[in-house]
C-alpha cells in the first residue's frame, strides 16, 4: 500500500488525464476506475465544512472485481 498526497492542481490534472476518451481500451478501463474512485470522494466533500476538516482518503484497490 502506498499513500500519496496530491495538491489541488495535481488532483485536477489526475482527473483530466483519467477522463480522456482517446485511449486504448485496456488503458481506458484502468483510467475509468481511477476517475470513478476519485470523483466519488470529491463528490462527498462538503464545501461548507469548517476549515481543517479531514478529507476522506481515495483508495485504489487493484483486486479484480473490487468496486470499492
Amino acid at each position: 500500500m502506498v499513500e500519496v498526497v496530491l495538491s489541488g492542481p495535481n488532483l485536477v490534472m489526475l482527473l483530466k488525464l483519467t477522463h480522456r476518451q482517446r485511449l486504448a481500451p485496456e488503458t481506458r478501463a484502468l483510467t475509468r476506475r481511477v476517475y470513478e474512485q476519485v470523483a466519488k470522494v470529491i463528490d462527498a466533500v462538503d464545501p461548507d465544512a469548517n476549515p481543517g476538516q479531514p478529507i476522506p482518503p481515495i483508495v485504489l484497490d487493484d483486486k479484480l472485481g473490487n468496486n470499492e
